[in-house]
């Protein structure tokens, strides 16, 4: 009797804390994929609407992020690691979790005509309740 208690206990136990970190899981691949499909609108403007870059990143981004991407000189976006974003991109993103890390995304997208699939690792952490973006790893 005394060990079926104690397996219901460690089982129960072992459900809750797999739920939880599903639904974190969840919450911060949707936060990646949110933040991404607005990106990819801003940036596919002709010319991009930085006002609106800027306001994404100061809402989605770490304060530390933030702060190397002003002090970087990339030769491409460096939130998509590319020099031309056409607005169909945001209708093909994938973000799928990547394997062993919790809070590592892959980000891809179709760039079409024959260009296939270009992806980057995103790495998020949790700052105050919400999941904000905290690397782009190309």
């Amino acid at each position: 009797m005394k060990n079926s208690i104690f397996s219901l206990i460690i089982l129960t136990s072992l459900s809750l804390t797999v739920s939880c970190s599903s639904s974190t899981n969840s919450s911060a691949q949707e936060a990646v994929r949110e933040f991404y499909v607005q990106y990819i609108k801003a940036a596919s403007q002709f010319p991009p609407d930085m006002a609106q870059l800027d306001a994404l990143i100061a809402a989605h981004c770490t304060e530390d992020f933030r702060e190397r991407l002003q002090n970087s000189e990339p030769d491409a976006d460096p939130i998509l690691d590319l020099q031309d974003v056409d607005k169909k991109i945001a209708s093909t993103l994938q973000v799928t979790p990547s394997d062993g890390d919790s809070e590592v995304f892959q980000v891809c997208m179709d760039l079409g005509a024959g260009q296939g699939k270009h992806c980057v690792q995103v790495k998020v952490e949790e700052v105050d309740g919400e999941w904000k973006i905290a690397d782009v790893i190309h």
